[in-house]
């Protein structure tokens, strides 16, 4: 093989390597801005829903609140379900999205959630 070619296949798997390796960069860069910016939605929907139940937010058993929290408002395009420790739901809301259509995904009867050890409430987001 000529000098000639020999430079041109070390450049193009040099470039080649480069375009895989800035692929990789850019796609869990991307990944993890998306994934950030879903759970800072959720946190910042969050927070208004469980002041919106009552009782310092726990809702369920023992709430003070009388009725539901206007979820469309913090939470437009949003699927609500609140269960209880009991995994009974305490209340559910489908998503409103435009047009006037409503979404509401299908969710196993029953949720395994993670145990409470530290004694303090608890949050789990699906999304």
């Amino acid at each position: 093989m000529s000098l000639r070619g020999r430079l041109l296949l070390a450049v193009g798997a040099v470039a080649l390597i480069a375009l895989l390796t800035a692929d990789v960069a850019t796609y869990s860069s991307l990944k993890n801005f998306l994934y950030n910016r879903v759970d800072q939605s959720l946190d910042s929907t969050q927070q208004p829903l469980v002041q919106g139940f009552g009782d310092n937010g726990r809702g369920g058993h023992g709430s003070t609140h009388s009725g539901s929290p206007d979820v469309g408002r913090f939470a437009p395009g949003t699927f609500v379900e609140v269960r209880t420790s009991d995994d009974v739901v305490a209340f559910s809301t489908p998503a409103n999205l435009r047009g006037g259509a409503q979404y509401t995904p299908a969710l196993p009867d029953h949720l395994t959630l993670p145990s409470n050890a530290s004694g303090g409430d608890v949050h789990t987001y699906f999304d």
